[in-house]
């Protein structure tokens, strides 16, 4: 008797089951074309939002290309202050200065003037090597002045004019180049017997002498640079600090930025597929541009000035319609009036029958600098991709709707063997190997098994010593965020080299590799995350340091060996772990880099699975409890490994490992030229308290 309903039932209930992609797909179509409507009105916004958020980050490069320099003056001029008068001043000096210019690629000139006239200058040539003039003020006499001041203005023409100026300059000063040797020793090179340069007179000196902020920045200027007989002329600005010795002027020192290598940084920069960013100061003169040489090249031809040249000079359309636009806006439209301080503003502009965006910031009044930060783009750089990307998806949308329920019951039936999956290893795996997983859970092991894996093991030495000084006024928070950001980039390293995040216990970070996934080459992936871990730490405390937070320093330890992989929490509590001996002795490799004085320690037995390594070897370790010792080795970079230093290490600890006993010798002559290599320190220390040979035995963990 229930036959009917029934029947009736399943028909209904089939019914519905093969009209439900259609009743689902026609609200969700009707939704989505609301949207991309409501969108299109957005697309305004979007594009100024987006604008605003890409200028923001350019002003900020921008501030700390300039905070580099400022930063080094100020360090320069303490480093001056307590090595005046040291006979090793001058190659001090230059040794100071080419280590910024090899982090620094804008610092042209880095240099110190004197009360007394003297002047030491750290200059990078066009061929990118680094020498240093010194000027030695012979003769500082009222008349020695007045024929200075004579000389300054005598010409250079001809033999003859060159003969009267050298031999009116000679008992005045003394000028001598040096250039580094391959071992970076200065040596003299030659005398230039026409230059006339008195520091005492430069406006950069002048201006630092009575600057309210301790440091000033010069206006744009020209300078002549010669070079193999070529005479260039550079155009850039000065930052300069004056030196103060117990409340007395000793000098001031000053670095040069050239404006070719800002120009040269705003071209690298990426801004939609036809923006640009320039830096222009407040009568419209440029700064900072993606083609300055070229555009430099145009003012010459037009008879522009050579240190300078008019945004509405340019011949750009789309520079100058910016802004001119931005003038208007400002209600500058008459005259040559400068620009003013304002607020962040994004104009709209009509250029090459295209419309724009441009935004307009000027630099932190800090800078005493009055530069202005601009971006412009069409419209279409923003709005055009927003549009097509739209309908791509609501065209993609709508066909996945209406295949969405062809596919469902293959989806639930799949659905509850992959959400477990990425559960229990989205926070531990990288992306990429989670969805591997989820393509092949057959090659998922939880029962527990015995495999070679790879480990990397890190800790940040010094970051509780900054928790326990922060006081009750400092926000916890800035701390907290400092922390988590350098553990993000650690994870985020981890991940990139296809490694599983073992755990992170306050600051420190354990990573494995070739589990839950085998990786063929594991030790190679472990090698180069725990380099791009180092590089990644060093940089990151150093930024700090540059803010005065002393961060810390990042140690790191790799190993390979056999180890238990499984799940030891049970069913309710889920722990992807390793268990064995060649995960502890990454730890314990990474803890004696703190006795070795090393960042990064690594065991042979990953070497050994390395294809190309370049290290140098630290020494047979056998850590307390241990009987069996684990040859280990400091990874080294190809310049390092080519370096004087290196040599001189490898033939001490060869003579070491053979115990013969000149080693001692060898490092202690190794130590006078390189004092802060720790290895040769520690294997001094070793050897001279008797001990011998590579085998090192540490008592304590």
């Amino acid at each position: 008797m229930n036959a009917r309903p029934k029947g009736r039932k399943a028909k209904l209930f089939a019914l519905l089951k093969t009209m439900a992609p259609v009743l689902v797909a026609i609200p969700a179509v009707l939704v989505l074309f609301w949207t991309f409507r409501f969108a299109g009105e957005q697309l305004e916004t979007w594009a100024e939002n987006g604008l605003e958020e890409l200028g923001q980050k350019i002003l900020t490069k921008t501030e700390r290309l300039l905070n580099t320099a400022h930063f080094s003056v100020d360090l320069n001029a303490s480093w001056i202050e307590s090595n005046l008068g040291q006979e090793k001043f001058g190659p001090g000096f230059y040794q100071l200065g080419r280590k910024e210019m090899g982090h620094f690629s804008h610092f042209g000139l880095i240099y110190y003037g004197d009360q007394g006239g003297h002047h030491w200058l750290t200059r990078r040539d066009p061929d990118q090597s680094i020498r240093q003039r010194i000027i030695e003020r012979l003769d500082d006499s009222l008349v020695a002045r007045k024929i200075f001041k004579r000389v300054a203005a005598l010409p250079r023409k001809s033999p003859t004019d060159r003969e009267v100026v050298q031999s009116l300059i000679a008992p005045i000063l003394k000028t001598s180049w040096y250039a580094a040797d391959a071992a970076g020793t200065l040596q003299f090179q030659n005398i230039d017997p026409l230059k006339v340069y008195d520091p005492r007179l430069r406006p950069w000196y002048k201006q630092a002498q009575h600057s309210p902020h301790g440091y000033t920045w010069t206006d744009v200027y020209t300078w002549e640079q010669k070079f193999k007989g070529k005479v260039e002329t550079q155009t850039g600005i000065t930052i300069s600090m004056p030196v103060i010795k117990q409340g007395r002027l000793m000098g001031v020192t000053a670095i040069d930025l050239v404006l070719s290598s800002i120009s040269d940084f705003l071209a690298k920069l990426e801004i939609g597929a036809h923006g640009q960013a320039v830096i222009f100061d407040s009568k419209g003169r440029l700064v900072g541009h993606p083609h300055y040489q070229a555009l430099s090249r145009a003012a010459k031809v037009n008879h522009a000035k050579n240190d300078r040249i008019d945004i509405r000079q340019t011949g750009d359309e789309a520079l100058t319609g910016a802004y001119a636009a931005l003038r208007r806006q400002l209600h500058l439209n008459e005259g040559q009036a400068p620009l003013g301080r304002f607020e962040k503003t994004i104009v709209r502009f009509n250029a090459n029958d295209n419309p724009y965006l441009s935004y307009f910031k000027p630099l932190d009044s800090a800078f005493m600098l009055d530069w202005y930060v601009g971006v412009l783009m069409p419209e279409s750089d923003v709005t055009g991709e927003l549009e097509d990307q739209f309908t791509l998806i609501l065209t993609a949308v709508v066909v996945i709707f209406l295949l969405l329920f062809s596919v469902t019951p293959f989806y639930l039936k799949s659905q509850h063997e992959q959400a477990w999956i990425r559960d229990a290893f989205s926070k531990y795996v990288s992306p990429n190997r989670v969805e591997y997983l989820l393509e092949h859970p057959d090659h998922l092991t939880l029962g527990g098994e015995y495999r070679t894996c790879s480990f990397v093991m890190t800790d940040l030495v010094g970051f509780t010593s900054l928790m326990e000084q922060c006081d009750e006024n400092q926000d916890p928070q800035e701390v907290v965020n400092m922390l988590n950001e350098y553990l993000e980039g650690m994870v985020e390293i981890a991940f990139r080299h296809e490694g599983t995040l073992d755990r992170i216990v306050g600051d420190a970070v354990a990573v494995l590799f070739s589990a839950p996934v085998v990786q063929e080459n594991h030790a190679e992936q472990a090698m180069s995350c725990a380099m791009e871990m180092d590089r990644f730490a060093t940089a990151y405390s150093q930024s700090l340091k540059e803010k005065g937070i002393d961060f810390g320093l990042t140690r790191i330890g790799v190993n390979t060996g056999k180890v238990l992989l499984g799940n030891f929490g049970g069913k309710h509590v889920f722990d992807y772990r390793a268990l064995g001996d060649a995960i502890n002795s990454a730890a314990r490799l990474e803890s004696v880099n703190t006795q070795l004085g090393t960042r990064l320690c690594v065991s042979s037995e990953t070497i050994n699975q390395l294809k190309n390594f370049r290290g140098r070897k630290i020494g047979d370790l056998v850590f307390k409890g241990k009987s069996k010792s684990i040859a280990t080795y400091e990874p080294l970079t190809e310049t390092e490994m080519n370096s004087e230093r290196i040599r001189a290490y490898q033939e001490a600890y060869a003579l070491m490992a053979k115990g013969d006993p000149n080693a001692e010798k060898r490092f202690v002559q190794a130590l006078k030229k390189w004092p802060y290599d720790p290895l040769l320190q520690f294997h001094h220390v070793r050897l001279s308290q008797g001990e011998h040979g590579e085998r090192v035995v540490f008592k304590n963990k």
